[in-house]
């Protein structure tokens, strides 16, 4: 199996377990000793995760760790459900749509629920809301992660290598200036590379918040991106100037 594949396995057992021996962590992969350890001290030499006497750690100071999937939720509330009704627009009725994972992308679930389309998804909370509809649902599978109710993996990510579909609707957990959208996870990391090399057009929804928030990994750069879906900034607020200069790389930017 490549290397990159087996980092993540270990970084989805870890993420889960929190911390673990590497013998145990051998057991669970089926892999050599030897093997996990030159796996284990690359990672950690990335600042991934910690290694103490025999023993890997997930590292919790991780900058802007992610919070679980239903306290994500109640943030920023009634911008994510505007930024939803602004994002539904794009949509036409009988198209095939990747809706990654996030609570913004999960109030645009709710409301697409009346129309008739295709959904992909990595999300385990967005299928359970789109089984509501006429809508045809589609999950990639994959290694669920528990706290943020998603697909992650190497078989998630086969699977998004293998379609191709209208349009994408991304989420992020941050953006680093004008060089593009972060992930604190180098799972998702992957899996949002192939939802974007799966679509024909890459959208991008996130509030006003996320302008001041950096995670470890940038997993698009805007030359990637399409549109942007935000909040109309205040004039003449930093927001309104990063926004300009991110329109300025042929980013379409709509406001809610």
């Amino acid at each position: 199996m490549p290397i990159n594949e087996r980092k993540q396995e270990i970084m989805s057992v870890l993420s889960d377990r929190k911390s673990i021996s590497l013998k145990d962590l051998g057991n669970t992969l089926h892999y050599s000793q030897a093997t996990l350890r030159r796996d284990v001290s690359t990672l950690a030499s990335e600042g991934l995760l910690q290694r103490t006497h025999g023993m890997i750690h997930w590292i919790d100071s991780v900058p802007n760790k992610v919070l679980p999937a239903r306290d994500r939720g109640l943030l920023n509330l009634h911008s994510k459900r505007m930024i939803a009704q602004k994002a539904a627009e794009l949509v036409q009725d009988g198209a095939t749509i990747i809706l990654d994972s996030g609570t913004t992308t999960c109030e645009l679930a709710r409301v697409l629920l009346p129309r008739s389309i295709n959904v992909v998804t990595n999300s385990l909370e967005i299928a359970l809301i789109m089984a509501q509809s006429s809508s045809q649902i589609i999950s990639c599978g994959g290694l669920l992660q528990p706290k943020q109710l998603c697909f992650l993996g190497p078989d998630a990510e086969r699977f998004f290598e293998s379609i191709e579909v209208d349009v994408l609707f991304l989420g992020t957990t941050g953006v680093r200036g004008t060089n593009g959208l972060t992930t604190s996870s180098p799972l998702q990391y992957n899996i949002k590379q192939a939802m974007i090399n799966a679509a024909k057009k890459k959208v991008a929804l996130f509030d006003l918040s996320k302008l001041d928030t950096a995670c470890l990994f940038v997993f698009s750069d805007f030359s990637n991106i399409d549109t942007i879906i935000t909040q109309q900034p205040l004039p003449g607020t930093r927001e309104e100037v990063l926004l300009n200069e991110i329109r300025d790389k042929d980013v379409e930017i709509l406001f809610a």
